[in-house]
């Protein structure tokens, strides 16, 4: 019971620490989420081939961290958080339930402040440009 309570510290500990560098780098730069790849590759470069993302379930557990960092296809550009890089590789196996819970409710959170922001500020703005 003592070393899932430790691990359970240990995950949250990481996520705080996570959240703290992103907030603090910001986001990592500009994109427009689309992949830009060259019409004419350089020859005699090293290319890796794009492997659809989805597989790393299909991985052993001690690979699927490598997969992730190595497979252009699982990064995201944009936003603040790297999800798949958080889960597979920051988190334990036996803890990937807490894992999506924790993105789950960062998830409502993002949803929340949303609703909030636009009931406070651009629903009376809307008002008033229609009156």
């Amino acid at each position: 019971m003592a070393g899932r309570r430790l691990n359970l510290r240990w995950a949250l500990s990481v996520l705080c620490v996570l959240l703290m560098a992103e907030t603090v780098s910001g986001t990592r730069g500009s994109s427009t989420g689309a992949h830009i790849s060259p019409q004419f590759p350089a020859s005699g470069v090293n290319q890796t081939p794009v492997v659809d993302c989805r597989k790393v379930c299909g991985l052993n557990v001690s690979d699927r961290c490598d997969f992730i960092r190595t497979n252009p296809d699982c990064h995201s550009d944009g936003g603040y958080l790297d999800y798949l890089e958080g889960i597979f590789c920051h988190f334990p196996p036996s803890l990937l339930p807490l894992a999506v819970t924790l993105y789950v409710s960062w998830l409502l959170y993002l949803f929340l402040i949303l609703g909030v922001t636009a009931a406070k500020f651009f629903c009376p703005n809307l008002s008033a440009i229609s009156t």
